[in-house]
């Protein structure tokens, strides 16, 4: 499995995925059309090379290029009118998709439905969770383990209390339907890997409320404070217009 994420933030999200079939997956599409095309140019991929969309749900920054692709490899988990023809996914069902096995989880976040995706490609697990409030503990057992996470750590608390967005907006990145801040992300993340794992990608970074060092550092702390020992895994920030390459999962093909 290839991964490559095209862009990360709440100026918009896009990850490519290229599977051991080579079949193209982007896992939304919520940057510019243009610049999404540039990117996949790198690749000498077009639109048209695209087998499968899987959304995360309906904000703006996941789906901004919906419209230039076939509904019929379009995969979400909401039925608004803008989704017609689409196929419905549903929390807790696995779905065989272009030769992958693709289990759909909720997520919390302020939207009509959201949710994650767990991608197994033969024996190779990625987890791809961001936009949730809070990791239900019942999903751990489906998330455990996993080679790859990419995984939302959106703010330091402390930073997003500092800015000057108005408290409304303050409270609802807070709060279960928000985001996870760096330090949550940390906690989850640690529970979840296992023998397996060889990378996590800090993904969604606030512009504002976060930097890649402020997300690392506490990543490092919260596993120093619960003596983990992590230093067998490769932690990757997810840049915010650039694209980020995973060489070492490339590597296991």
């Amino acid at each position: 499995m290839e991964i490559y994420i095209l862009g990360s933030g709440s100026s918009g999200n896009s990850t490519l995925i290229v599977t051991k079939e080579k079949k193209k997956i982007l896992v939304d599409v919520g940057i510019g059309i243009r610049d999404l095309k540039n990117k996949l140019s790198t690749f000498n991929y077009t639109l048209d090379d695209i087998d499968v969309v899987l959304i995360t749900h309906s904000h703006i920054d996941h789906m901004r290029c919906l419209k230039y692709f076939d509904p019929s490899i379009v995969y979400t988990p909401e039925d608004k009118d803008y989704f017609a023809s689409c196929n419905i996914v549903e929390p807790y069902y696995e779905y065989d998709i272009a030769s992958l096995k693709v289990l759909v989880l909720p997520t919390s976040h302020d939207t009509f439905s959201s949710v994650g995706y767990v991608i197994n490609d033969d024996d190779y697990k990625l987890v791809y969770m961001t936009d949730t409030g809070y990791v239900n503990r019942k999903l751990f057992r489906y998330m455990a383990n996993a080679d790859c996470y990419i995984f939302e750590s959106n703010h330091d608390e402390t930073m997003l209390l500092n800015t000057n967005r108005p408290a409304f907006l303050k409270r609802r990145i807070l709060s279960d339907v928000g985001h996870l801040s760096n330090s949550e992300s940390a906690r989850v993340l640690l529970k979840l890997i296992g023998e397996k794992t060889k990378t996590i990608v800090l993904a969604h970074l606030s512009e504002e409320a976060n930097t890649p060092e402020c997300a690392l550092y506490t990543f490092f702390d919260v596993a120093n404070s619960l003596d983990k020992d992590i230093s067998m895994i490769k932690l990757i920030v997810a840049k915010r217009y650039e694209i980020t390459s995973l060489r070492e999962v490339e590597q296991l093909l």
